[in-house]
């Protein structure tokens, strides 16, 4: 689909020029704008937990990745596309000076809003060029290269403020740590099941444990059947037997894995042991005094949000790509944005 083309006289495309600064800088300020109500959303959901803060920093996303793929085709040179990059990554930062004042600045909070900037601006630096170089505007070709490298910013910025948030500022949440442990290994329940169709996440610790272990004893009854070899084999039990093998086996088991984790509680599920095994290591960096250990953790736990949270993005990107092209055909039709010819062929944006 191919916006209308758009004649212009000389005369109206004269006065058209003298408002393209005014429409540049105010789809930049959008973009600015749009970014810091996102990141001050996040920070609230972080805080507070509440579903009203979530919905409205991802409606305030979902705006700011429109504006910055609008800014791909708007602003016309590079120094302004950084410009705004910068200022869309940097001054959510400034939502934060009280903490800056009372704690340090975290490193890794910077280095997310950096990537972001520069993603950003990757991205726009690559759309400008597609539509440049291409004979037609083709505004989904533009979307495709521009989305993902705004969403990619965009969450590395947030994965930071996370763990900012928690770990350097030690803001941390019960009640949404546990919803978001949950959630992540809800994610991961559907996956683990394709090798492990018997386990969940609400087993108790001991069920699980369990159903992993009847899991490798069938895997291994398999095996020997096929190398005729004698292996155990539970069905040939009586019950009381087969319970008692079965308790030895998650026993020894969950032996093994203490050596790791430390202490386990049978009777929790799967779910709270492993929130409060990241508590209590969340707790133990808190008292840890030692830098290296605890930057390494630090971008362990930024970098496993970050892919939890990119997997889904993702998947909603073509939504972020189709409200762009209908904002730009808006655009189009009330002559914000001009598409005109160049020349006989070659297509050209113009406001």
């Amino acid at each position: 689909m191919l916006p209308a083309i758009q004649q212009t006289s000389k005369h109206s495309e004269n006065k058209s020029n003298s408002f393209a600064p005014l429409k540049m800088i105010s789809v930049g300020m959008l973009g600015v704008l749009s970014s810091i109500g996102t990141i001050g959303y996040v920070e609230k959901f972080l805080a507070e937990g509440t579903i009203e803060s979530l919905a409205r920093s991802m409606i305030f996303g979902a705006i700011f990745l429109v504006v910055v793929n609008l800014e791909a085709v708007i602003l016309k040179k590079g120094t302004l596309m950084f410009l705004f990059a910068l200022l869309q990554g940097a001054l959510p930062l400034v939502l934060f000076y009280d903490r800056f004042s009372k704690h340090r600045l975290p490193i890794i909070l910077l280095v997310g809003a950096g990537l972001c900037v520069l993603y950003q601006f990757t991205g726009l630096i690559r759309g400008k060029g597609i539509a440049e170089n291409s004979l037609r505007v083709k505004f989904f070709h533009i979307a495709r290269v521009v989305v993902p490298k705004a969403i990619t910013g965009l969450l590395i910025l947030v994965s930071a403020l996370m763990y900012s948030t928690y770990f350097e500022w030690k803001l941390f949440n019960d009640a949404l740590g546990k919803k978001l442990s949950g959630a992540l290994l809800d994610s991961s329940e559907s996956v683990i099941k394709l090798w492990l169709p018997d386990v969940s996440m609400d087993q108790t610790v001991d069920e699980f444990i369990g159903a992993i272990a009847q899991a490798e004893i069938r895997k291994r009854k398999t095996g020997a059947a096929e190398k005729h070899e004698i292996e155990l084999n539970l069905e040939l039990l009586a019950p009381e037997q087969k319970e008692v093998v079965i308790k030895q086996i998650v026993d020894q088991a969950r032996a093994s894995v203490e050596n790791i984790t430390g202490p386990l509680n049978g009777s929790e599920t799967v779910k709270d042991a492993s929130y409060n095994m990241l508590k209590g290591q969340l707790e133990s960096l808190n008292k840890n005094k030692n830098g290296k250990k605890n930057a390494l953790f630090g971008v362990i736990v930024t970098l496993t949000i970050f892919g939890v949270f990119r997997s889904f993005a993702f998947l909603i990107s073509w939504i972020i790509e189709f409200l762009a092209f209908l904002v730009f055909k808006f655009l189009v039709a009330v002559r914000f944005v001009n598409v005109t010819f160049e020349n006989t062929s070659k297509e050209t944006l113009g406001l």
